[in-house]
């Protein structure tokens, strides 16, 4: 969703996810990404450094939470284009292109998809292991006397989706349907225009691919040879040093960026 003031971004992120706001494709359970606010590094797969003496665990995908709000509130103008601008940036959209409209736009995720890991089992797949300690890029944000003012993050949890669905509502037919194709033009990709009535068109962004929108991840520690889960601040702060809590990490009240 895309902005946490809006009602169905505010009920993601109240239910424990941190939002993306350019959904990408990398972006999985049991990825390491670091950093204390947005922009966050996306560093890659967890076992990349780590060995386990197990094989890693596989993501369950699962149902969607259900959400009480599941479209946006309406944009106006110029602001809906530049959500929109942003949300189709992965799917081939056209992000740098020119575009006046008059209808307002509203956003919403077509059949979301729920990957996870349970934080159990992760670390299960912790607990015994070889850690590739000269990694420089790991060394970088683990080892304590290079003082990085950072963290270090695995992520449990996924929501993603491969069609968004954009509502363009005006106040008549003629102005819906020359908004609602100047719309379909941002994306170079698969965009389809679906004629709800007289005031209100839907086009579908299909990108073909599933791209991840929110993501639930745990902060990490390493300590004495061993991973330690240091735990999370309220959720409506950052995580704060030493903080400990049973819910995953978040990273503020704006949609995340990753570098």
């Amino acid at each position: 969703m895309p902005l946490c003031k809006d009602r169905a971004a505010k009920e993601l992120a109240d239910k424990g996810y941190s939002l993306v706001k350019y959904p990408r494709l990398n972006i999985a359970p049991l990825d390491i990404i670091a950093g204390e606010r947005s922009p966050l590094d996306w560093l890659g797969p967890l076992n990349q450094i780590w060995t386990g003496k197990s094989n890693p665990p596989t993501p369950i995908e699962s149902s969607v939470p259900a959400f009480t709000h599941r479209d946006s509130d309406e944009f106006k103008g110029s602001i809906g284009i530049k959500i929109l601008q942003g949300l189709i940036k992965n799917i081939g959209g056209n992000v740098g292109a020119s575009l006046s409209i008059s209808s307002s736009l509203s956003f919403t995720y077509d059949s979301p998809k729920q990957f996870s890991i349970a934080p159990f089992t992760v670390g299960a797949y912790l607990k015994d292991g070889d850690l590739d300690s000269a990694n420089p890029v790991l060394k970088r944000y683990l080892e304590v006397d290079n003082a990085i003012d950072t963290r270090f993050y695995v992520i449990t949890e996924v929501l993603r989706a491969r069609k968004l669905l954009v509502r363009i509502i005006g106040s008549n037919s003629n102005a819906v349907t020359a908004d609602a194709a100047a719309v379909q033009g941002l994306a170079s990709g698969n965009a389809s225009i679906t004629k709800k009535s007289e005031r209100e068109n839907e086009i579908t962004f299909d990108g073909n691919v599933d791209l991840t929108f929110a993501f639930r991840a745990y902060e990490l520690g390493y300590v004495e040879g061993k991973w330690t889960v240091i735990g999370s601040a309220p959720k409506d702060q950052f995580l704060a040093a030493g903080a400990a809590a049973d819910n995953a990490a978040r990273f503020g009240d704006r949609p995340v960026a990753f570098k």
